[in-house]
Formats: C-alpha cells, sequence, structure tokens
C-alpha cells in the first residue's frame, strides 16, 4: 500500500457530524477521530439544546459548532457541512452520527483505499454492522450504504449536487448512493475495517413459543421511512431493479412490527398510512403535523 503523505487527512479532509439531543456519548464520539481530520463541522439540529454537552463539543480544538435551533432534517445537516468543507478547500467529508465512534487509523486506510481505485470513487465506507474486522480485505462495490462514517468525495458531490433537503430523514443516504451509481461513480464498503455503533436497546418480545429482537423506530419515523422508501425505490428501481425488492422488504418487516410487536399501533399505522398518501401526492419535507 502507498502510504498517504503527513498530514495529508488533516488538510484534505474535513468531517461533519449532525447532533439531534445528543447524549455524553456524543463527546466521546467525536473525541475518536477528531485527531483524524480537519475542521469537524458539527450541525445541531436540537431544539432543546443540551447546553452542558455542546460546551463539552465545543471545547474539542477543531470543532466548529452551528447550532440550528430547529430540527432541519438529517439532509439539510450534511448540506450545510459539505458547503463549509468546500468553502474551506477540503477534498473529502467524513459524514458522522452523533453515536459513531471510529478506530485511530479509520480515516487514513479508507483514503488510501480511495486513492488507489482506477475508477471514480463517490463514497468510501467500512462494512456496516460486522463484529469485527475481517482478516482478509474484501472491497465491495454496492448499491447504497449508511451515512455514518463514509468519505464523502466533494467532486462527486458537487458533480451529482446535494442530498435531498425534501426527504428530511430516511433514505437520505440511500438515495444519494443511488445517484452516484446512476452518474458513474463507484460506492466501495471495505471489510477490513470495522466501526461502533451505538443503534440503542435491542427490544425483545414474546409470542406464544417465538422470541423476537428488534429495534423499535418512533411512530413519527415511520411516516419518513414510508414515504420516502416508496418514493426511492420508484426512482430507481428502473435503474437498478434490486433496489425495490430491498426496499420493500424493509417496509413490510416494519409493518409486521408495527402490527404484532409493537406498542400504539394505531398511531403507527396512522403514520404509515400518512407516508403512503403523502408519497402518492408527491408532498415531500418535514411532516406537516410536526
Amino acid at each position: 500500500m502507498i502510504d498517504i503523505e503527513p498530514d495529508f487527512a488533516k488538510t484534505k479532509v474535513a468531517s461533519v457530524v449532525v447532533l439531534f439531543n445528543p447524549s455524553e456519548g456524543a463527546v466521546e464520539s467525536i473525541l475518536s477521530y477528531s485527531h483524524q481530520v480537519g475542521d469537524i463541522f458539527v450541525i445541531d439540529n436540537s431544539e432543546n439544546v443540551n447546553i452542558i454537552v455542546v460546551n463539552k463539543i465545543r471545547s474539542i480544538q477543531n470543532v466548529v459548532y452551528v447550532g440550528l435551533d430547529k430540527n432541519m432534517g438529517v439532509a439539510h445537516a450534511l448540506n450545510h457541512g459539505a458547503r463549509m468543507a468546500i468553502e474551506g478547500k477540503y477534498e473529502f467529508l467524513l459524514t458522522m452520527d452523533q453515536d459513531t465512534s471510529l478506530p485511530p487509523e479509520y480515516v487514513k486506510e479508507m483514503i488510501n483505499r480511495m486513492r488507489q481505485q482506477t475508477e471514480l470513487v463517490g463514497i468510501a465506507s467500512a462494512k456496516h454492522f460486522q463484529k469485527k474486522a475481517s482478516k482478509s480485505l474484501q472491497l465491495n462495490r454496492v448499491l447504497f450504504t449508511m451515512t455514518s462514517a463514509n468519505l464523502v468525495n466533494l467532486r462527486a458531490y458537487q458533480c451529482i449536487g446535494p442530498f435531498r433537503d425534501d426527504l428530511f430523514i430516511d433514505y437520505v443516504d440511500c438515495e444519494f448512493c443511488l445517484r452516484l451509481n446512476k452518474m458513474g461513480f463507484r460506492v466501495l464498503e471495505f471489510n477490513k475495517t470495522s466501526i461502533v455503533h451505538n443503534l440503542g436497546e435491542l427490544i425483545e418480545k414474546k409470542i406464544l413459543f417465538y422470541h423476537f429482537k428488534f429495534r423499535s423506530h418512533s411512530p413519527f419515523r415511520l411516516y419518513y421511512i414510508f414515504r420516502n422508501g416508496l418514493l426511492v425505490s420508484a426512482t430507481y428501481s428502473k435503474d437498478f431493479p434490486k433496489i425495490r425488492l430491498v426496499i420493500f422488504s424493509v417496509l413490510f418487516k416494519e409493518l409486521l412490527k408495527a402490527l404484532l410487536l409493537e406498542d400504539k399501533k394505531f398511531v403507527r399505522l396512522k403514520f404509515i398510512l400518512d407516508g403512503c398518501v403523502d408519497y402518492l401526492n408527491r408532498r415531500l419535507g418535514k411532516y406537516a403535523d410536526s
């Protein structure tokens, strides 16, 4: 492997992390990669700002904090950070959730991998949700990957356009990756690097003789999952037929969870129905009743 020159990452890579009502854990997460990048643009979507946590984050030397004072959505926050990185002459943007931590050499390794490719790379990421790093390196071209811990090529970002603000949350990352693929950029995952996501506690429920483990979404999130999932499927299924099956599988599982495993069933079904209706009417952006 041809190693990158000293301080390359710090001069060429910025990071954006999106906050929404963060806990103390967000501070440790940011510290895990603060030494690996230049500026860290912290975009806070919180409506009720936790001053104690925010002050700890702002005390990190290379943090640039931007408080929006209201929830403008994930896409808006990512685009805000991307614009600041472009203005700062950065070439790459590390996109992060507030609950994701990185190993010490993550950024350096991702940049090395990107620079070794002969084709245009739009995004490089670790493989998500593997328990430990693989012993042998495998590079996979994928249709989409999660936002957190991605290295986004800002030239590709400028070429295909920003994250879609009108999606607000959910499927923002999927749509952006599909657009990259459609425009000829590669979206790559490397399985040799593992990352830590703190996605919350698994819920266990017993029905008859069966035990189920699942992560629950709020009823409010189901609106975006169904509306945006249907929209992305309809937009890209012609170019990528597989995506329809992938998305409909997710939506079917969410519907079954809402009917069989979750509480507040009627509330959840109302949000699901609202999402489907707004998809049909092409009503996008933030949920009208929120």
